[in-house]
């Protein structure tokens, strides 16, 4: 940010699966910034908004069609 850097905590979700095909164990993660402030809340639906609006808006087929 232009005043300096800016803290920004997260929230891990962490789920082991099933072990894997050789025997080794496998798990997934979920990492995100938490929803602690009013301005994260914010960055959340600004963020849930755009990704929304880029499927409605037909960003799908523009990317198959570049393809």
């Amino acid at each position: 940010t232009p005043s300096g850097p800016k803290e920004v905590r997260y929230v891990i979700d962490y789920y082991s699966g099933p072990p894997g095909p050789s025997g080794e164990p496998v798990f997934y993660l979920d990492i995100r910034p938490a929803v602690d402030t009013p301005t994260a809340a914010i960055e959340r639906m600004m963020r849930w908004g755009g990704d929304v609006w880029w499927r409605a808006s037909g960003g799908v087929a523009r990317e198959s069609k570049k393809q």
